[in-house]
This record gives C-alpha cells, sequence and structure tokens, in this order.
C-alpha cells in the first residue's frame, strides 16, 4: 500500500467517524427550523386571538351598556304605569263620589 493509499484510508476512516456527529447536527438543524417555524406560526395566532379578544371585549361592554340603558328605560316606565294606574283610581274614585243625575 502506498503512503498515498494510506492517507485516503486514515482521511476515509475519519470522515466515517464524523458522519454520526454529521448527521445529529444536521438534524439538530432542522428540528430548530421546525420548532421556530412552529413558535412564529404559534405567536401569530396568539396575536390574532388577543384582537379577538379585544373585539369581544369591546362588544360585551356596548352590550352591558344596552342592557344598562334598558333597565333605566324599563324602570322609567314601571314608574310611569305606577303613575297611570295611581291617576287612574283616583279619577275613578272622583267618578264614584259624583252624584249621578
Amino acid at each position: 500500500m502506498t503512503l498515498l493509499e494510506k492517507k485516503m484510508e486514515i482521511k476515509l476512516s475519519n470522515l466515517l467517524g464524523l458522519l454520526p456527529v454529521v448527521v445529529v447536527a444536521t438534524g439538530a438543524i432542522f428540528s430548530y427550523a421546525s420548532l421556530d417555524a412552529m413558535a412564529e406560526e404559534n405567536a401569530e395566532d396568539i396575536e390574532d386571538v388577543s384582537e379577538q379578544v379585544e373585539k369581544i371585549e369591546e362588544e360585551v361592554d356596548e352590550l352591558q351598556q344596552q342592557m344598562t340603558r334598558s333597565e333605566i328605560q324599563l324602570d322609567n316606565a314601571v314608574e310611569d304605569l305606577s303613575e297611570v294606574r295611581s291617576d287612574t283610581k283616583a279619577i275613578l274614585n272622583l267618578l264614584q263620589r259624583q252624584p249621578t243625575q
């Protein structure tokens, strides 16, 4: 075996020894890239969900304000009906007291 052949054989065995390291490093790079892409996608999803939550919160606030206005209107209507009822009773009492002709 010539010196050149021995050097080639040594280099080839060194390369074969490095093969597992290269495979692991390549796998790690692809795993990192995949995880990075997933993290970026998750961040975008979180941003979208946050925007949706803000819109829902605004809608809930608006509905609460509408509910408060409706409650006030209902209270006013009940109060008005109570006054009408009292006035009606008073009118009926006055009509009953008047002598019939």
